[in-house]
């Protein structure tokens, strides 16, 4: 049962991503899109598995703000478990823009285009799919950020997950990259 509903939840998210970028002919700014990202956690506990992840989410910006530009994100990461990708939790959070400046000295990682350094603070709702007790809260933190016109990629961002059944720190991780593109 968990399988089916795992298959479905990959087919909505993966046919919502790949309809984004032609849903609509409109030159004005867009609000949503999609992202994609790989990563790690590793738990507290020795009797959780540390698992490595890939992870797909919707996005939407509804605002566009030189500080604290929010954006809201639904993301489903797939952790490798027994040899198979299964999906392992689901992400419902904000993602808080601190500031954006144009003068940063990480043009180097992206040359062709103009970039903005836009660091950012991470807050979600985790529902782990394998847990009796499945609701966690995620905080991050995504240093290294850089904005074009219709995509942000992150790299290194750690994330701590909190236990609020429990009241303690039940993981850390990082997440490797994360790329998103906003459909324009």
């Amino acid at each position: 049962m968990k399988r089916m509903r795992s298959m479905w939840i990959v087919c909505c998210l993966s046919i919502a991503c790949l309809l984004f970028p032609i849903a609509s002919v409109s030159a004005a700014p867009s609000w949503y899109g999609y992202a994609l990202a790989l990563g790690g956690v590793s738990y507290l506990s020795d009797s959780i598995p540390d698992v490595g992840y890939a992870g797909i989410s919707l996005v939407a910006t509804p605002f566009s703000t030189t500080v604290l530009d929010p954006a809201l994100y639904l993301e489903a990461r797939f952790a490798l478990r027994n040899g198979l990708y299964d999906l392992h939790d689901l992400d419902l959070g904000l993602n808080l823009t601190m500031f954006k400046t144009l003068h940063h000295p990480f043009d180097f990682l992206m040359p062709i285009n103009p970039t903005v350094y836009a660091p950012a603070l991470r807050i979600a709702l985790r529902h782990n799919l394998h847990d009796d007790h499945p609701l966690r809260v995620m905080a991050g933190l995504s240093l290294f950020r850089l904005l074009e016109k219709d995509t942000w990629n992150e790299w290194l961002s750690p994330f701590v997950i909190f236990n609020p059944y429990i009241g303690e720190l039940e993981a850390w991780g990082i997440t490797l990259w994360r790329f998103t593109y906003l459909k324009r």
